[in-house]
Formats: C-alpha cells, structure tokens, sequence
C-alpha cells in the first residue's frame, strides 16, 4: 500500500529498517558486550585519546525528500562511556549537511561557516570564531574560497576573504586554511595567521593540489599535485616553517592513493605509466628510493595495449576542454583509422582503461572526449562539444571522416541517444544502459524512490526545473521525442537486473525507431544489470563486446573483417565501471 500521507514512500521505509544497527563496545580482554546506542545509527564514531568517549554524527531521515536539501536532521555528539552516560549534543544544523574536522585528540573540532572558520573545544559552551580578525578584503577579483561553508548561503559581504579548513597540525594547536589567493596556517594559542604560499592568480587554470597528510612533527605538509594542461602530476611537500615547497615526484605517470606515515618517512601510492593498470610502490622520503611491491597482471605482458595521449580542443563556446585520445594498436603514421568515441561528461587522467583497449585492439582509435554543461540546457553540451573534438583529431590527418563512431554507457548512452538526434555525422552509434525519456525514467523504478526526480531537477541531467515547472524542458532532453530525426543506425543493450535505467526505458526508443522504419537493434541481457552484458556472466561480456565491435565494423564497411577474438577480447579482464550514475 502506498499512502501520501505517510512521510515516507513505503520502499524508503524498507531502507530505513536496513539501515538501523546497534552500537556496542567490545572488550577484547573478555570478549564484553555492552551495547551503547540502539535508536540512532551513528557516523564517524570515534574514541577520544584517552578513551573516555566517543563523539559522532547522526544524519536523521524524517521523510522522503525529492529535493535533497530536506528531510534529513544533521547533528554532533559526544557520549561518555561510563555506564549510564547519555548522548551530549554539541552542534545541531537543522537540515543543513554538516562538516566538521576534528584534532587528533578528539577533544574540539572546526568547520567553516559563511568563510569564517569556527573551532570549538569540548571543555568549552560555545565555538568560537578564530578567522573574526583576519576577514579583511580579498584581492580584486577574487571571489569565494572552493569549498567554503555553503555555496547556497551567501555571505553579506562577498568581498572579504573567505576561510576554509584543509587540517588540524598534529599537536593540535594549529589549523590549515586555505582562502581564494593562498594557504595559511592559524596559531591558534597566539592568533597569528601566517601566509604559507600564494595560489595563482586564475583559478580556473591552477593546478589541483589536495593536502594528503602533516608529519608528527608538524615540520612538513604533503599534498598531491596535477597541472589542469597537461599530464604532470605528483606529490610535493611543503616546509611549515619557511614556507618551501619541495618536488617529491612530478611527470606524466598517473599517481593515486597516496598513504603517508606518521613521521613523513614512507611513502605507499599506485603508479601507472598512463597506459598500463596500476601497481602498488613505496618509498622512503629522505632520500627517494622507489620500489615496486606488486605485479598484479602478468598476463597482459605479451599483449600489446593502446597508448594515450591529452588533446586540447574548443568547443562552440570558446571554452577549452580536454580529451584523451587512445592509438589504435599497431598504428602506423600516414594512414587514417576509424575512431570510435566514448562519451559521458569530463575526462583528463588516462590510466589503463578496458573499453579503449578492446576499441583500439581492433585497429580503430578511441577517444573520450570532455564536455561543459549549462544548467537548464544540458543537451546542447555533447553537440557542442564532441563533433569538435572529433574535428580536431581529423584535421590532423589521423581519422577517416566516414568511419566514425559513438557510444557511452549510463549516462553516456543517455548523451549518445540525445546527440544523434541533433546529428547525422556518426556511421553507427551504442547506447549502453542508457535513458531514452526522462518523463518516463521518473518513475520507472520503484527501488531508486526519488533519485530520479532529484537527478532531472537539481542533478545529473540538470534540467534545473520540475517537470511541472518547465515540461517543454523534459521533452527536449528525450531523445524518444525526436526519434524521427534520427539517421544513424542504432544498437542498444540493456540488462533485466538494472534498476539504475529499468530496459523499459530502452524499449521504447526501440519501438519508436522500427515504427520508423529506423536501422536499430536492441540486445537484451536476463543476467545482466547496469552495464548490460558488461554486468553480467562472462559468456555475456564476451557477446556484448562481440556485439558492439561488430555493429562498428559493419557500419565502418570492415563486416567480416573483424574477429573480436583475435583483437585481445579473450585476454583483456574486465574491470569494474568508473562511469558514476545513470
């Protein structure tokens, strides 16, 4: 039974019964139970450094919420150990998600606010605000600190400088901030505030850097480094004291997972060359001496892999993106190849990536390329973005013009199916898992509740409006409503298990496009789920592949020239899907 004037759809009811747990302490000593908390589901639970409490966060569901800024309470704990003890409440934000960031000894925690930085003591009633005297006017030009306090809470005078907490020091006695222009560290016994570095001035253009962990002994802060331009990306370390920042590692290898320990000594991270998977590596700061720990896929030393490369191109607009362009294997200069784009929104990093290495096995280039969206007009970004791209590669006399393909999976199946019907530039195109209609995709899922409704209004598909509001929005952003337009013929796969993008919604693009005497085939999967074959048995990613590289070939004019086999389909792994939500 569904009732409205419950405050919750009766599926997220069935959420809110799996998400209840018990707290209990444990004593390893005896193997003690003792149970703590048993209405509350707590997050972040902690032990202070003596071991007297333990602080958390609760997030409170209190109906179902569609906008995803309501129906949820956030508030801050402490609860003392002691038999008896009840649950202190130290910060309570409404409905406003809450952030805090915590010492090491568990004894106060900070967050911004509007750009003020508050930090509060637990010995203490209130928090205090510790950037009140260092507000004073941000540089020209400048505008809110990334990051700072809520975006939807505009401060009463946007002109001054705006803090945000990046970490506490080990000792706890001072706070990193970061502000528009720079990074500054905070005494916070003596109140000095002290400009570490300045950041460059275009924002836009500056280089990523995240702060990844402080030595004990508070000398050195490491963060990670990626250029927004180009492939150079690595780990630096700055010297608290004098403010030097010093050059771990820095080229065009693809560094993740940085784990650094306490003293600053070792490091432990995962490297790629950008082409192959990656491995696990350490090594000692002072002085570097890297070693690899793993060799976790021996069997693709004898098969040859794509290599890549980072293209700059211009969309419609004038703004300049970036993509990664994957070589076909074997290539020879002088000749032109077919390519085949993977399309969804923002690619930079290369990094071993299956698709691609399954496209340009079979002698084609693959390329996936980055878009800019615009609120309200989200359609327009892949017509305005991909053709360009893909021209910037033809000019260079590297892809044949007629053999040229698209496809994408989720919401890049959704993007595939919404650009051919603005363009008949492409031989063939796939849409994997992908919607055809939002108005329907609402509600044709029963588990995902309102995820739909909130990804059309305020999220992925950033339509910007209800369907109510603004209906002529939803039926632009449906590729079913313009099947007619339609002239590049069509594969779609979908999977029985896939709740994320239900096959109903595919089938209607299916049963438009044969009404219209379309070229389109629809493949559907019983074990599969998002992702289609890709989601499903081995037997299943094999034929979704074969499927998918013969609907190309065919189109490119290479039918019966392909054997999916002999292009390394049987020997590649899949890996799981990086693509994000429908």
């Amino acid at each position: 039974m569904q009732d409205s004037r419950n405050d919750f759809l009766a599926w997220d009811r069935v959420r809110n019964i799996a998400a209840k747990q018990i707290t209990a302490l444990v004593s390893p000593a005896n193997g003690n139970v003792r149970e703590i908390l048993s209405d509350v589901t707590p997050s972040g639970a902690r032990f202070s450094a003596d071991g007297a409490y333990i602080t958390y966060s609760t997030a409170t569901r209190t109906k179902t919420s569609y906008t995803r800024r309501d129906g949820t309470q956030y508030e801050l704990f402490r609860l003392a150990l002691a038999e008896g003890s009840e649950p202190e409440s130290l910060r309570d934000t409404g409905e406003q998600r809450m952030n805090v960031t915590w010492n090491e000894a568990r004894d106060a925690f900070a967050y911004d606010e509007r750009g003020s930085v508050f930090v509060r003591r637990l010995d203490e009633d209130e928090a205090v605000d510790v950037t009140a005297g260092h507000r004073g006017p941000a540089d020209e030009g400048a505008d809110v600190a990334a990051g700072a306090g809520d975006p939807d809470e505009a401060d009463p005078d946007s002109a001054r400088i705006r803090f945000s907490i990046q970490r506490w020091s080990p000792s706890g006695d001072q706070l990193l901030l970061s502000s528009q222009d720079a990074w500054h560290l905070l005494d916070l016994d003596t109140d000095d505030l002290r400009t570490l570095f300045e950041l460059e001035d275009d924002d836009d253009s500056r280089p990523r850097r995240q702060v990844l962990g402080w030595s004990d002994d508070g000398r050195h802060l490491y963060f990670s480094y990626s250029a927004r331009d180009s492939w150079q990306r690595g780990l630096k370390r700055l010297d608290t004291a004098g403010g030097d920042i010093e050059t771990l590692f820095l080229d065009d290898n693809l560094y993740r997972s940085w784990n650094i320990s306490d003293d600053g000594g070792t490091l432990v991270y995962t490297l790629s060359d950008g082409d192959r998977p990656s491995e696990i590596w350490t090594t000692a700061t002072d002085p570097l001496a890297p070693r690899r720990l793993t060799t976790s896929n021996p069997q693709l030393d004898d098969i040859a892999l794509t290599r890549s490369e980072l293209v700059e191109y211009l969309d419609v607009d004038g703004n300049t993106l970036y993509g990664i362009l994957y070589y076909p294997v074997g290539y020879e200069p002088g000749r032109q190849y077919p390519l085949v784009a993977e399309i969804y929104e923002q690619y930079f990093d290369n990094g071993f990536n299956e698709n691609m290495n399954l496209i340009t096995a079979q002698g084609w280039f693959g390329f996936r390329p980055s878009v800019r969206f615009e609120e309200g007009f989200p359609g327009e970004a892949w017509l305005k973005a991909v053709p360009n791209a893909i021209n910037r590669i033809i000019e260079r006399g590297l892809v044949d013009p007629e053999r040229v393909g698209v496809y994408g999976q989720s919401y890049g199946g959704y993007a595939t199916n919404l650009l051919i019907t603005q363009t008949d530039r492409f031989a063939a195109a796939a849409n994997v898992s992908g919607k055809v209609n939002i108005i329907s995709f609402l509600g044709d899922s029963p588990k995902i509740t309102t995820r739909n409704y909130a990804a059309a209004e305020v999220g992925q598909d950033r339509i910007g409006a209800t369907l109510w509001e603004q209906p002529h929005k939803y039926i632009e952003h449906s590729a079913v409503m313009f099947a007619d337009r339609i002239e590049t013929p069509l594969l779609m796969l979908s999977g029985e298990g896939d709740w994320n993008v239900p096959a109903t919604n595919q089938r209607e693009m299916y049963y438009a496009l044969r009404r219209l005497g379309k070229e389109v085939v629809w493949v559907h999967y019983t074990a599969g789920g998002h992702g289609a074959g890709r989601a499903s048995t081995a037997a299943d990613f094999l034929d979704h592949w074969r499927r998918m590289v013969d609907w190309f070939a065919e189109h490119f004019g290479e039918e019966g020239e392909k054997a999916v086999s002999d292009g390394g389909l049987s020997q590649i792994p899949a890996e799981g899907d990086d693509n994000g939500d429908a």
